[in-house]
């Protein structure tokens, strides 16, 4: 299996190909965007130039006996165009042509709307005929262009995205040269560049392609760390392994000088037994007994190093209550907890079958209840909530403790064997802990951030009773 070193680079290069893709994405939609705005600039130019040209065109059209009737209707004292006056020319073979010369232009160009208008921007005639009372509003677009066009220049406005509509007005001048009307020269549809369209559908397709690339990263990030977890796991087997095999024949090598030292503490309590002196005689006892009890410690010191490399280390036991179990632990570990020191106890009212050996579930406890408390050893204060309960199917057993809590690392190495941050501990509790859990089908997990205490969390597959 490749190391973690090994796993390092592929994932690099990957996220470093996502993120040259990423930085290209943005490349390309800020071309795109350049792109379709120059485009939008080209084309508005050309219809403004193509309008203007328009209605020039029509503007020279007009024929003198066309233009009679704005010159005697026009008002040079007031500035405007007199609508009743107007009205009595409108009936003219002159006025008719016009109106028919009109329609006539914009049906030939069916995008195309032509009219004539006063110089304040009312419209006076166009395709449909007459409008001698018009209310129509004059657009605020439009405003600037003609006031131009007043002057005597032809100006278009600009075009607007929404409506993809654009006018140009282009300046008609009476027999004194100044303007009295206008004409206005109206483009829409099929010749309007379709602008805010595709920008909607320009952004549509960069936010997806966004979101594509968060959501390739977030899979990359997870299957980077699922591998690195497998890696640390595959490291942890190998030095499981190579400890076995030390352990194994340390083991071996152990075992027999504690028999023979058992043998021999015997003897002596059967010597002892024949010293007249009282005294001296359970002097004699006493030292045999504490002799007897430090090899039954090291004999199980060394038990507990085989059950953590041994994979049949844990049988098949019967089922057992979790909360009796983890009661009888706290009542036993209470007596030896400093008084500054709280435990509060949480059982669920009912009973939590699970199946792993009482003995076993002990000494997971007192391994977790006894990190809890050196945690809190140098608090004038600390609280130890053990808490049991039923989740869904399986069994939750909590240790909580408000101690300083761990870093980052601390806690990604919390259950390599061999780690601890104390000077006199093994740190074996924590592996064999989690050994001992896995063993019965149950899960061993930490929970910690600095200033906010730990939680070890224990759960098991509950079973049907106990």
């Amino acid at each position: 299996m490749p190391r973690l070193s090994s796993l390092h680079d592929p994932g690099r290069i990957a996220r470093l190909a996502i993120a040259v893709l990423a930085l290209l994405l943005l490349a390309l939609n800020l071309g795109a965007h350049l792109m379709l705005r120059r485009a939008w600039q080209t084309q508005q130019r050309l219809l403004r130039e193509g309008l203007e040209t328009s209605a020039a065109v029509v503007a020279g059209a007009m024929t003198p006996d066309t233009l009679f009737f704005l010159d005697v209707s026009w008002e040079p004292s007031t500035g405007t165009t007199d609508l009743e006056s107007l009205a009595s020319y409108a009936g003219l073979p002159s006025a008719l042509a016009l109106q028919r010369a009109l329609a006539d232009v914009s049906a030939r160009h069916s995008h195309m709307d032509v009219a004539l208008l006063a110089p304040d921007g009312r419209v006076l005639v166009d395709a449909q005929g007459f409008h001698l009372d018009p209310d129509e509003p004059l657009p605020d677009l439009d405003r600037d262009a003609i006031a131009r066009a007043r002057q005597g220049a032809t100006a278009s406005t600009p075009v607007d995205p929404q409506s993809r509509t654009q006018r140009a007005y282009h300046p008609l001048a009476g027999t004194d040269g100044q303007v009295i009307g206008l004409v206005r020269v109206e483009s829409s549809g099929p010749t309007a560049f379709p602008y805010a369209r595709i920008l909607r559908r320009l952004n549509q397709a960069t936010l997806l392609s966004a979101a594509v690339i968060v959501l390739l990263w977030a899979i990359l990030g997870r299957l980077v760390r699922r591998a690195r977890a497998m890696e640390r796991a595959a490291d942890q087997s190998d030095r499981l392994r190579a400890l076995g095999t030390a352990t194994a024949g340390i083991a071996h090598e152990i075992r027999n000088p504690l028999g023979i030292l058992t043998l021999l503490i015997e003897e002596l309590r059967q010597s002892a037994r024949r010293i007249a002196d009282e005294p001296q005689r359970a002097a004699v006892e006493g030292l045999a007994n504490d002799l007897r009890d430090e090899v039954r410690r090291l004999g199980a010191l060394t038990n507990q190093f085989l059950d953590f490399i041994r994979e049949d280390a844990v049988d098949v036991p019967p089922p057992i209550d979790a909360v009796a179990a983890v009661g009888a632990t706290l009542r036993l570990f209470e007596k030896g907890t400093p008084p500054h020191v709280e435990i509060v106890w949480q059982p669920t009212p009912n009973p939590l079958p699970i199946r792993f050996g009482e003995n076993r579930l002990r000494q997971v406890m007192l391994n977790l209840l006894g990190n809890a408390a050196n945690a809190l050893a140098n608090r004038p204060s600390g609280r130890l909530v053990v808490h049991a309960e039923r989740v869904r199917d399986r069994v939750r057993i909590e240790v909580r403790d408000n101690g300083p809590g761990m870093d980052a690392e601390t806690l990604a190495h919390a259950f390599d064997p061999f780690y601890t941050t104390r000077a006199e501990g093994s740190g074996l509790g924590l592996p064999l802990s989690r050994s001992l859990v896995e063993a019965a089908g149950g899960r061993l997990t930490l929970d910690s951030q600095p200033g906010h205490g730990t939680v070890a969390r224990i759960e098991f597959p509950i079973v049907d009773k106990v």
